[in-house]
């Protein structure tokens, strides 16, 4: 019999300062955690009291290079994706934009060394030329320069060309500039002109800095255009040599900068012991385009100076060592130093240090972990580790809530269709053209509604099989309901969530009840005292129930009175707490780490909320803009919105923790289009679409585009307003033009795609009003015609529960032998089991081991495997501890 014993807590101490000799100085602030017990040091760097800074500094609880001023060239010798044509002309007309021109001109090309030369300003010039003719009299010279920085990053644009023209009245030098931030119309501004008459010459402008936002395409291409025009009827233009320079662009500073742990870690001391070993160094750090950062690790000699640990201890110590974690065995100093070089050679990207840690064994007859931290875990498959116990990750088929979870990541690690095979149909509503509502599921039960509607629709199982005409029957619950259903209700194990949205000019209380899932009776009802409407999902987390509200009344001048985010008890469905927002809300919230995170249609002032999720207390906000039925979504201690502001929606990335904005980037241009798209997230890319039909994935680190595809061309107020959806490897979206769409997540190429029919009018193909819901298997989404969509194959889940985790390797002190292997665990329950396993350095299996069992091994490194099981998650077997021991050869 094995039970979790009461002692084993995580031991941190927050000191104020951490001296050599042990003492503690009251006077400075420290935020080093360290635990003795488990025998681990580690700095999330939320300031910088414990590390010397040189060239670089911490920012949002990151070490990164300092920001400078940089002059960077461009040309064609840089490796950019920069771009050269020729063309000739009647007439260089200045109303035609760059993308008009292109596809009738001339590509300058590599392999042909057309671009050798005008890579260099050659001392004996190597031209590229281009004659007229006596019907094409003008000749043009377009290249197209990509400026990778931002245009508020860029300061004035000084262009350079070198060359000649022949019997030439005159040389013009232009520069594309768009009428408005949306990038359509646009004209060639001249910046300069001159004569050549067969001379060479060197031909230079300026583009101000305060044009550059409005010069720059929506790829970030900068159009310049020599253009020659004879004297008579014919002439030549040649081209040495082109340069954009970027008199100043504001940047991370390129080259070197150096982050140093400034105490000496040292175990003796922390943990109170007399003897110990070091076990193993790790990080977290964000390298990208020649943003790079190389560790090392330091011990004092003799003279307190701090030098590098030998290779013959750390084998790469000298070089830089790359790839954690880095394991520490053979050093046999007690007290070491950390020591990072970051460097960058772009002014773009800075390397980011998000923490460091150290860790040791505190008895040299013992290896153990207590599961406080992961750093002593090498692999993990479908389990979780909270509070120092190990179990298993309980699977989830479904898509309980409106974007999935709590966090409203829209994504899940189930599978979606593998193809468009069409699986079926249903018609929501007692007559067609009905708006249908976004569908959630649970234990393979399908859950909708429609626009206004006051029933509840329902399909008992998803893997029904479709009829001859590929419909499938669909059944409604009427409880007693005399409210709209506007939003998608919320699916615990027990209870179907419903809030209701009905708006009148005088006013209306609306409602939020809670079925019972086995036959939809009526469990509570919450009543607020006063006029209100519910236009938001609700959300269910920690057995609290959240929603947010308006006041139900069309009237804009009688709006802003009961906008409010409400907690209720899941159990009872009395009320918690609210907290008043400053304008309408119809976004639905978020709640991660017992914070809730809740938008408003504010478009001036504050209108991105943190409210503590027990107390109702106020912890921070944000005036990111407008936010209207889009949703916070939390990733990685990261709130992400979309937001309206003056002509522009954008994304907005912030910390969770404080709100304050970490990257920004506009999505598109529009004066009537809101902010209605959620975003997704997933493995480090957010996924996101635009009103005007574009869909994005950027990089949730700084925002940058990874790719980008059209996937509708919006018509006058027809905006793409549902979210996209995440799972397997692919992006589903639907659009108004009633075309779903499967994107490859990786480069943002069409899987396949699939068009909405109506079966009385062949010709009409309704829009997607639903975002896409993925379970087993399935895709489901609806549209304005009362059609809900399955598509694929369904995929019967597996009930049972299994993972498994192999530690980080084990290595045998010198001068020892392996004696025992002991775990702390919990299979009391029936039908979960734990079985454990010794590996070899390479994770290859050696054999099985119980509890108490003897090693007895040649190996000098082994590793640890536990693999648990489950009939199902009631019956979740736990793991509290591991250890090895040694015994003395001696």
């Amino acid at each position: 019999m094995h039970t979790k014993y009461s002692i084993k807590k995580l031991v941190i101490l927050e000191i104020i300062s951490l001296l050599v000799v042990g003492l503690i100085n009251p006077n400075v602030t420290s935020i080093l955690e360290i635990d003795a017990a488990d025998g681990v040091w580690t700095d999330n760097f939320e300031n910088d009291d414990d590390v010397n800074l040189t060239d670089c500094h911490i920012e949002n609880d990151a070490i990164v290079l300092n920001k400078g001023t940089n002059k960077i060239t461009y040309d064609f010798t840089d490796g950019k994706s920069h771009e050269a044509y020729s063309y000739v002309t009647p007439f260089f007309f200045q109303l035609y934009p760059p993308d008009f021109h292109i596809r009738r001109e001339y590509k300058l090309q590599e392999f042909t060394g057309e671009i050798y030369k005008i890579k260099y300003k050659d001392l004996i010039p190597i031209y590229y030329s281009r004659s007229s003719t006596w019907l094409k009299r003008y000749v043009v010279h377009h290249f197209r320069f990509n400026l990778d920085a931002k245009a508020e990053d860029i300061g004035n644009l000084i262009v350079n060309w070198s060359g000649k023209a022949t019997d030439d009245n005159q040389i013009k030098l232009f520069y594309w500039k768009y009428f408005y931030e949306n990038k359509g119309f646009g004209f060639w501004i001249p910046l300069n002109y001159t004569q050549s008459q067969g001379s060479y010459i060197d031909f230079s402008a300026t583009i101000p800095k305060d044009n550059i936002e409005r010069s720059l395409s929506k790829d970030n291409f900068l159009d310049i255009c020599v253009v020659a025009n004879p004297k008579s009827t014919t002439c030549t233009l040649y081209t040495d040599y082109v340069e954009i320079i970027s008199e100043i662009e504001e940047g991370y500073k390129i080259g070197y900068g150096t982050a140093r742990v400034k105490e000496p870690i040292d175990p003796k001391t922390i943990s109170n012991v007399d003897s110990f070993y070091w076990e193993l160094l790790t990080w977290e750090d964000y390298e990208r385009g020649g943003a790079t950062v190389k560790y090392h690790v330091l011990y004092e000699n003799e003279t307190g100076e701090c030098v590098l640990v030998e290779d013959e201890y750390l084998e790469g110590n000298e070089e830089g060592l790359t790839d954690p974690p880095i394991y520490l065995n053979y050093i046999l100093y007690d007290k070491l130093k950390i020591m990072a070089n970051l460097s960058t050679n772009t002014f773009l990207v800075t390397p980011k240090i998000f923490s460091w840690a150290v860790t040791w064994q505190t008895d040299i007859n013992k290896w153990q972990d207590l599961f406080n931290y992961t750093f002593r875990i090498d692999e993990k498959n479908n389990v979780r580790i909270l509070d120092g116990t190990v179990s298993l990750r309980p699977v989830s088929n479904g898509w309980p809530l409106l974007h999935q979870n709590p966090q409203n990541t829209r994504s899940t690690e189930g599978k979606g269709p593998e193809g468009d095979d069409f699986n079926w149909f249903s018609i929501i509503g007692d007559e067609k053209d009905e708006e249908i509502l976004n569908p959630v599921i649970r234990d393979g039960v399908l859950y909708t509604s429609y626009l206004t509607s006051t029933k509840l629709y329902y399909i008992p199982d998803i893997s029904v099989i479709r009829d001859e005409e590929w419909q499938t029957p669909n059944y409604d619950k009427d409880f007693g309901n005399d409210k709209w259903l506007v939003s998608s209700p919320a699916i615990t194990e027990d209870y179907i969530i419903i809030a209701t949205g009905k708006a009148d000019i005088e006013g209306t209380s609306n409602y939020v009840i809670a079925l019972d899932r086995t036959d939809f009776t009526e469990k509570w009802k919450f009543v607020y005292n006063g006029d209100l409407c519910y236009y938001s999902s609700p959300v269910v987390y920690n057995d609290k129930v959240f929603v947010t509200s308006w006041s139900g009344d069309p009237d804009f001048l009688q709006s802003n009175k009961n906008n409010k985010v409400i907690a209720l008890d899941l159990s009872s469905g009395s009320q918690l707490w609210e907290y008043d927002l400053p304008a309408g809300s119809f976004s639905t919230p978020a709640v991660y780490k017992n914070t809730v995170f809740v938008g408003c249609n504010k478009r001036y002032g504050d209108s991105l909320f943190a409210i503590d999720a027990e107390s109702g207390d106020y912890l921070w906000s944000n005036p990111v803009g407008a936010i209207g039925r889009t949703s916070p979504v939390i990733y990685n201690d990261t709130v992400f919105i979309v937001s309206k502001g003056l002509l522009k929606i954008k994304v907005i990335a912030l910390s969770a923790v404080n709100g304050n904005v970490l990257w920004t980037k506009i999505v598109c241009y529009s004066i009537f289009a809101s902010a209605d798209s959620t975003p997704a997230v997933f493995d480090d890319v957010v996924y996101l679409a635009s009103p005007n039909g574009w869909v994005f994935a950027l990089d949730v680190e700084d925002g940058n585009e990874i790719w980008s595809k059209k996937v509708y061309l919006n018509r006058w107020f027809d905006f793409l307003v549902t979210s996209p959806t995440y799972a397997d490897g692919v992006v589903y979206i639907g659009t108004p033009a009633g075309t779903f769409y499967a994107i490859d997540a990786s480069d943002g190429k069409k899987k396949w795609d699939f068009q909405t029919f109506d079966l009385e009018n062949p010709f009409n193909t309704p829009p997607i009003v639903t975002s896409p819901v993925v379970s087993n298997g399935l895709v489901f989404f609806g549209d304005n015609n009362g059609y809900l969509y399955s598509i694929g194959s369904y995929q019967e889940s597996d009930k049972d529960m299994e993972g498994s985790i192999i530690s980080s390797p084990i290595y045998l002190p010198s001068g020892y032998l392996w004696n025992r292997f002991y775990a702390n665990y919990n299979i009391s329950y029936q039908g979960s089991n734990i079985i454990f396993s010794l590996l070899d350095e390479d994770k290859n299996f050696i054999k099985e081991i119980n509890n108490g069992g003897n090693i007895s091994l040649e190996n000098e490194v082994i590793r640890l495997s536990a693999y648990l099981y489950a009939e199902n998650v009631s019956v979740n077997p736990e793991l509290f501890d591991w250890s090895v021991t040694f015994s003395s050869k001696g």
